[in-house]
């Protein structure tokens, strides 16, 4: 599954690699329809995951995001890290950040409530 928003400036490509568990995440969220956009990506996930549990992979390269996304994100990764340890398998977080404390300590927020260790990667 690949999502692409009509307007990549405003919201984030979204793609899911079925086959391999690999969900990538990048570009830039600010959109005050956020909700909109990610409610099917999120049904869909959530759909996968129950008929389809396998290790995965996340990859976060976002520049920039603004609160309703991130509660969205945070959402999404408890969702996933739900059906992985349910399930026994693994989940593999990236966090790609610029030479920005913001971002990396949004990251390591996520990673101490959702209890993964995430992989922080500056670009």
């Amino acid at each position: 599954m690949i999502v692409k928003a009509n307007d990549l400036n405003t919201l984030p490509y979204f793609s899911l690699d079925e086959f391999n568990g690999i969900i990538e995440i990048k570009g830039r969220s600010i959109a005050v329809e956020a909700d909109e956009h990610f409610e099917p990506i999120l049904d869909y996930l959530q759909n996968f995951l129950i008929h389809n549990p396998m290790d995965m992979t996340v990859i976060f390269n976002l520049e920039f995001f603004n609160t309703k996304t991130s509660r969205i994100l945070l959402n999404m990764l408890k969702m996933i890290k739900k059906a992985t340890s349910d399930n026994d398998y693994k989940l593999i977080i990236n966090w790609y950040y610029e030479n920005d404390d913001d971002s990396k300590e949004t990251g390591e927020d996520y990673q101490n409530i959702i209890g993964v260790p995430f992989n922080f990667i500056e670009i």
